[in-house]
């Protein structure tokens, strides 16, 4: 009997777990309840599931009129995260200020449009819906603007070119020169400009390499014969480069890397760490 009655409890302890119980006062889904929104006794709730076990009371919510999107959107995998009673739109279970439910619209993870504006997951992002429009590279642009995600990396949409993309990193101009994300390298020509392997780039008259954010120029590197070896390694007719680094006195016609992993390299004269010089070639 004390067995079964083991088990008997066991049960009934797995079978509140997996189901939504209480009242108004004392609402929580069970603890393996998938994330989402819920309505009990008249009100809403959102529950951050297993992973962020919070339920959070959506005080304004009306809940004879509440509904998620992904009916009204099928096309959208994210849409099932948006939910509106016909005049507030919350996301996530945050309340969207100043969204419209009568107009709003999905088409992203954290990005909708209503009438009047575009939202960055909880914030307008902009003021005009009608021209919001998404540009190759993965940017955005209205009339005023051009966003990379929520973030404003120019004020010159009417000038926009894309440039080409390399290692998920896209090039564009505008009318004050080339840009990367919000990385601007202005003294780029976008006429010449090429994008390269590992974040490094050309123009006509110079090479450029984007390094933990910051845009730098090469030194002496020439464009006409610049050749990109690896995340670390580059050489022209003249030099080799370990980022934007110039190799001491480095042979770029012998010139290759022992071990990426480790930053080494030889030419016929040399051994190098990084850019500096560790030895002469001892196998020579």
């Amino acid at each position: 009997m004390k067995i079964i009655a083991g088990y008997m409890g066991l049960i009934t302890l797995v079978f509140n777990l997996l189901s939504c119980q209480g009242s108004n006062s004392s609402f929580k889904p069970g603890i393996l309840s998938k994330a989402g929104y819920y309505i009990q006794n008249d009100k809403v709730y959102y529950y951050g599931g297993f992973g962020n076990a919070t339920v959070t009371a959506l005080e304004n919510a009306v809940a004879a009129q509440f509904e998620t999107l992904e009916k009204r959107f099928p096309e959208q995998p994210f849409a099932h995260l948006y939910a509106t009673d016909g005049n507030h739109v919350y996301f996530e279970g945050k309340l969207i200020n100043g969204a419209d439910g009568k107009t709003f619209q999905v088409f992203g993870y954290g990005w909708a449009k209503d009438s009047q504006h575009v939202f960055a997951f909880h914030s307008i992002l902009s003021d005009d819906p009608v021209h919001f429009v998404n540009v190759n590279g993965g940017l955005f642009k209205d009339r005023k603007h051009v966003y990379d995600g929520y973030r404003i990396v120019s004020d010159d949409p009417a000038h926009l070119t894309y440039l080409g993309s390399t290692n998920l990193r896209s090039y564009h101009a505008d009318g004050r020169g080339v840009f990367t994300g919000s990385i601007r390298i202005d003294p780029a020509d976008a006429e010449t400009f090429k994008p390269l392997m590992h974040n490094y780039s050309m123009d006509a008259k110079a090479v450029f390499l984007i390094d933990e954010g910051m845009p730098l120029m090469l030194e002496g590197a020439d464009p006409a014969t610049f050749k990109v070896l690896s995340r670390y390694y580059a050489k022209d007719e003249k030099n080799v480069f370990w980022r934007n680094y110039k190799l001491p006195d480095a042979d770029p016609s012998t010139f290759q890397i022992t071990s990426e992993e480790h930053h080494e390299g030889r030419d016929q004269w040399r051994r190098y760490l990084q850019y500096a010089v560790i030895g002469s070639d001892s196998t020579k």
